[in-house]
């Protein structure tokens, strides 16, 4: 009779437990909310997990914490029911489903396309502003790796088979110098394809960084030399792994390195994620600032 208590106990409960079946390919399934249409449906919508290779409860969801939705309904004695007590699926009884493009696009025309961007934390200061060829972004004092905001924007990773890409012109001076795109899930385990000067020829190359194993250990990969000009940048990202590679002009896509999926949903010892993965454009100069513009002239994503 009061929000106070006492309370009874639904006897439908527990509401939303995908736990019975840990081969279910969603899992985790829990932080619901209830919402009543203007029509009068009830649905529920709440959190879960796609764990991959392989899809059950044996998989590393890199995509963390989704949103979903389920149908919900009240018994005749009035208590609630969601999925009618049902454990939740991929596909859904009594939703309808939207057609996607298959290619979404950022010009950076004065502004970003939507709100889906994020930076880590609240920058210090400004480190980007948009130009007739796009974004441009100036390296700052941060790298990725750090507990600060780097100059660096970032979008969620929404699908499992998508490639994200850019064009990027930059000319760096130093091989502190570096800008590109990462995958990334944590300062520990992100993934880098992009350009920079190489360390010995001091001529400028395209480089693959990747953070595997337990203590995200990295590795430098240096493609053949890139000549001055734009060069566009690919992630290609399925549920088993990403791999990172680029190309020239019109020419096709050479992918340099991949890295398992697992390492996107990992973390060291006495670290925890709570989040899955994002897809970003970056510029930094080895924890000093710089004034060579990188220009990213569009982000995209395209569906597989």
């Amino acid at each position: 009779d009061s929000v106070y208590g006492p309370w009874t106990a639904n006897p439908n409960n527990p509401l939303l437990f995908n736990g019975r079946n840990a081969s279910q390919p969603v899992l985790a399934t829990g932080h619901a909310d209830i919402v009543q249409t203007p029509s009068g449906e009830w649905y529920a919508v709440f959190l879960a997990t796609r764990p991959q290779n392989p899809p059950n409860s044996a998989g590393y969801p890199q995509l963390g914490r989704e949103t979903f939705l389920a149908p919900a309904s009240w018994t005749s004695d009035g208590w609630l029911k969601i999925n009618d007590g049902k454990d939740i699926t991929l596909d859904m009884p009594g939703l309808y489903k939207l057609d996607r493009p298959k290619i979404w696009r950022d010009d950076f025309r004065g502004k970003f396309t939507d709100k889906a961007w994020y930076t880590q934390r609240t920058p210090y200061k400004q480190f980007h502003k948009f130009v007739n060829g796009g974004l441009r972004l100036f390296g700052n004092v941060y790298t990725l790796d750090d507990r600060e905001t780097p100059a660096a924007f970032f979008r969620k990773q929404e699908d499992l088979n998508v490639v994200f890409s850019t064009q990027l012109d930059f000319t760096p001076t130093s091989p502190r110098h570096e800008a590109g795109i990462t995958v990334f899930l944590s300062i520990w385990y992100h993934n880098e394809v992009g350009l920079t000067l190489h360390p010995e020829t001091k001529v400028r190359t395209v480089f693959v960084k990747t953070r595997t194993g337990p203590m995200a250990e990295l590795k430098t990969i240096y493609a053949p030399t890139a000549e001055a000009g734009p060069v566009n940048l690919f992630i290609k990202a399925e549920p088993n792994q990403y791999s990172l590679g680029y190309s020239v002009g019109g020419g096709n896509v050479t992918y340099l390195a991949t890295v398992k999926n697992r390492w996107l949903q990992s973390y060291v010892q006495g670290w925890q994620n709570f989040v899955g993965t994002h897809f970003g454009v970056y510029s930094l100069a080895g924890r000093l600032p710089m004034l060579i513009p990188a220009d990213f002239k569009y982000v995209q994503t395209q569906l597989l």
